[in-house]
């Protein structure tokens, strides 16, 4: 049993202000974590599989999407460059005939092979 001295230490501490504090806050948080626990409902399986295949369709999606508008831009992007390299290739070619003479009895087995000049016989 407690003693009356004991009992009278006790009401002593339990009026100190920092006591008060400490044992509020420690009353507070048990009723919070209690409340809460009361409050959320039961985490179950069905759910949890039924959130993670949605956010998986979900990103499956966005990389399919992502996937195709990238493979878009490169293709694009190729046919622009093969047009713009074929228009240089044609220039310079037209530029380096420009200033030279061609004679028709030399042909080439590489002129001849593309079909620009034709072999007489």
């Amino acid at each position: 049993m407690l003693e009356p001295n004991n009992i009278k230490e006790f009401l002593s501490l339990l009026k100190d202000k920092t006591v008060q504090t400490a044992l509020t806050a420690i009353v507070i948080a048990i009723f919070s974590f209690v409340g809460g626990r009361v409050t959320v409902p039961n985490c179950d399986i069905d759910g949890v599989c039924k959130d993670l295949t949605k956010d998986k369709q979900t990103l499956s999606s966005q990389l399919v999407k992502s996937r195709k508008e990238c493979r878009e831009k490169k293709d694009k992007a190729l046919a622009d460059l093969r047009l713009e390299l074929n228009a240089e290739c044609a220039e310079k070619i037209s530029d380096a005939s420009a200033g030279s003479d061609f004679d028709s009895d030399v042909h080439c087995a590489i002129c001849i092979a593309r079909g620009e000049c034709k072999q007489n016989d």
